[in-house]
């Protein structure tokens, strides 16, 4: 025979450790940007990035600033801290519906990636000003805007 005391016990204890409240991951991210290249003899690369959340480039510092600008044809993002930034722009309309998804508590990365094989830039691309990345992640360890 069972003791109720002991089954009351056991459930008050599980019940106590499934409400337990967790109060999730945060994550910061002030932004950085960074140009970096090379190649060999026939082969030549470049690219440039900027990332950082939104909410936390905006606490970091009266200069600093991380956005993205859409128009009807192009996405232009910019991000700098005062010494340093980067920009780039695009008319690759899948770059601008990932540009669109940016608010308050996203962050985003942006940069390009470019080639040269003989001195001809692959894809058209000849300069680290076009963006050939957009990324946006919308999550809850990204803390919202504050004024």
């Amino acid at each position: 025979m069972k003791k109720p005391g002991i089954v009351i016990l056991a459930l008050t204890a599980l019940i106590g450790m499934l409400a337990t409240a967790d109060a999730g991951i945060k994550s910061t991210d002030a932004g950085m940007s960074y140009c970096v290249g090379g190649g060999g003899q026939n082969y030549t690369w470049s690219q440039c990035w900027a990332y950082g959340a939104v909410a936390d480039v905006r606490s970091a510092a009266a200069s600093n600033y991380i956005a993205c600008t859409i128009d009807a044809t192009s996405v232009s993002c910019y991000y700098g801290n005062g010494t340093s930034g980067y920009t780039c722009q695009s008319t690759d309309p899948n770059l601008i519906r990932v540009a669109a998804t940016i608010h308050g508590d996203s962050h985003v990365q942006f940069g390009s990636y470019i080639t040269a094989t003989n001195g001809v830039w692959l894809n058209g691309i000849s300069s680290t000003s076009t963006c050939t990345s957009i990324t946006v992640v919308n999550g809850s360890q990204w803390a919202p805007k504050q004024p």
